[in-house]
C-alpha cells in the first residue's frame, strides 16, 4: 500500500493530466487548471478520505482524514507573495481577519470582521519568519504562542489551503484580489470591489469559457474548512452566430468532461450588461460581479449561483 503522500500526489497528477487531455488546445489547459486546481486539491482530501474509510479496519496505515492532511506535500510560501499584499483568513461561516506580513519580520493582524466592504484595521501582533521548508512561523508577542503554517494546496483559485501545526485547516486568500475574493466567498459579492464591468457581445463572442462553482469550499462556525460536494465545473463556447455549445456539469473529483455536447443560444442585453444563455428552453442570466483584468478572469453571478469564469483567448 503506498504511503499517503504518494497517494495524494498520484491522485492530483491524475486529475491534472485528465484536464490537460481535453479538447481546446494548449492555450486552454492553463485556464482549465486555474479554474479547478484549488477545488481539485480539496477533492483529493475528500475522495481520499471517503475511499479509505471503507478499508480502515483492514489497514491501519491510513487512520483518518487528519493523517492524510498531515502528510500532504508542502507547497512552500515565498516572502514575495506574503509581503506583496495582505493575507485574508476565513475564520468562520461569516467572519474573516487580515494578516500583514511586513518585510522587516513584524506581523500585523486585525480582529475578525463580519461586515462586507470593510478592510479591517491591523495592529502589531508579533513577528514572522519563513522556515527553510517554506512554512510560516508566527510568534505572537502578547502570549508568546508560536504557530507554524504550511500551505498544502495552490491558490489563489480562490484560496490556498493552509495546515496549522495545531491541526486546524485554514483558507487563506493571497494576492491582489484577496479582500474581494474572501468577501465574495462569504457574502456572495464584494462591496469593496464593485465592478462597472458588464457583459458585451464583444467580450464573449467567439470565445470559450471554463467555469467552476465559486468558491467550492465553505467554513463552518468552528473554523473547519469543508469541500463543497456539489461543486461542478464545465465549459461553454460562445459562437459568433449566437449559438453556444457547452459541456455537462462535471462534479469536482472525477476527470471533468469538457466535451461540447449540449447546444443552445446566447445573447447580451448591451444596455444592462446581462448575458442570457438558453438551453433546452431554460434561460440562465449572468452578470459580472467583478473582473480580474490581468488574469482574464470573471466572477459571475448567475441564476444558478456564483461561478468563476476563465476566458480563453
Amino acid at each position: 500500500m503506498p504511503p499517503p503522500t504518494v497517494l495524494l500526489m498520484s491522485t492530483l497528477m491524475l486529475f491534472l493530466n485528465s484536464c490537460a487531455g481535453r479538447e481546446g488546445g494548449s492555450e486552454g489547459h492553463l485556464f482549465e487548471q486555474m479554474a479547478i486546481f484549488s477545488l481539485i486539491a480539496f477533492s483529493v482530501f475528500a475522495v481520499g478520505y471517503i475511499s479509505l474509510a471503507g478499508r480502515k479496519e483492514r489497514n491501519d496505515e491510513f487512520k483518518s482524514r487528519e493523517d492524510l492532511i498531515r502528510t500532504a506535500p508542502i507547497l512552500p510560501f515565498t516572502s514575495t507573495e506574503l509581503t506583496g499584499y495582505p493575507v485574508y483568513v476565513w475564520d468562520s461561516r461569516a467572519s474573516f481577519h487580515k494578516l500583514v506580513f511586513d518585510p522587516d519580520g513584524s506581523l500585523l493582524e486585525s480582529r475578525g470582521t463580519t461586515e462586507n466592504g470593510i478592510d479591517p484595521a491591523v495592529a502589531s501582533e508579533g513577528t514572522w519568519v519563513l522556515t527553510s521548508g517554506g512554512k510560516v512561523r508566527i510568534t505572537r508577542t502578547g502570549t508568546g504562542a508560536v504557530g507554524i503554517y504550511a500551505r498544502i494546496s495552490a491558490g489563489p483559485s480562490p484560496a490556498a489551503l493552509v495546515h496549522a501545526d495545531s491541526g486546524q485547516l485554514e483558507a487563506w486568500y493571497i494576492g491582489r484580489y484577496g479582500l474581494a475574493d474572501i468577501q465574495a466567498s462569504i457574502f456572495g459579492y464584494s462591496a469593496s470591489m464593485e465592478s462597472a464591468a458588464k457583459f458585451t457581445s464583444t467580450l464573449v463572442s467567439g470565445r470559450t469559457v471554463y467555469r467552476s462553482t465559486y468558491p467550492g469550499i465553505s467554513v463552518n462556525d468552528s473554523g473547519d474548512v469543508k469541500f463543497d460536494p456539489e461543486a461542478v465545473c464545465g465549459m461553454i463556447s460562445f459562437n459568433s452566430d449566437g449559438t453556444l455549445r457547452k459541456s455537462i456539469d462535471s462534479k469536482i473529483g472525477p476527470a471533468p468532461d469538457y466535451s461540447p455536447s449540449i447546444a443552445g443560444v446566447w445573447n447580451v442585453d448591451e444596455k444592462s450588461g446581462i448575458l442570457m444563455m438558453t438551453v433546452y428552453g431554460y434561460t440562465v442570466k449572468a452578470t459580472i460581479l467583478f473582473q480580474f483584468i490581468d488574469l482574464n478572469t470573471l466572477l459571475v453571478n448567475t441564476t444558478n449561483g456564483i461561478e468563476r469564469w476563465e476566458l480563453q483567448t
